[in-house]
């Protein structure tokens, strides 16, 4: 996975260095939207508010004593519940659909990339401030 998304990369600056992009991107735009598909990711694999998303593909288990969710064990639900669960494997689809997206709407999706960003600043500040409440 860290091949693919490296090798993408490369080719993304590349391309824009050779200027055959089909849009202008920069790179504090390739950030925002790299911390954006990251947040995504994490909120379709992770977060409550998409548990209806996963629903059908996740079957919930007991695991010392919490409910946890976990891929369906066979068919095409299975296989759709491992991609959905595992958000590096979710993060390239959303990687995708916010880098076509931007090639069609690129103001819209800005506004979405810059709202997930921020999301994910919020999630690091979180860490980082529990981490130092701790310490003290």
């Amino acid at each position: 996975m860290s091949l693919f998304t490296a090798f993408n990369v490369l080719m993304i600056y590349l391309l824009h260095r050779s200027n055959t992009l089909f849009w202008p991107i920069d790179r504090l735009s390739l950030f925002v939207l790299g911390l954006a598909a990251w947040r995504g990711a994490n909120m379709i694999a992770n977060e409550e508010i998409t548990k209806s998303v996963r629903a059908p593909f996740v079957d919930v288990v007991e695991k010392n004593g919490k409910s946890v969710e976990q891929p369906k064990p066979y068919g095409w639900r299975g296989a759709v519940g491992s991609l959905i669960y595992c958000s590096s494997c979710t993060g390239v689809w959303v990687a995708a659909i916010l880098v076509y997206s931007h090639a069609f709407f690129p103001v819209t999706v800005s506004i979405i990339a810059l709202i997930l960003t921020l999301s994910a600043c919020e999630r690091f500040f979180t860490v980082i401030f529990d981490v130092l409440k701790k310490r003290t």
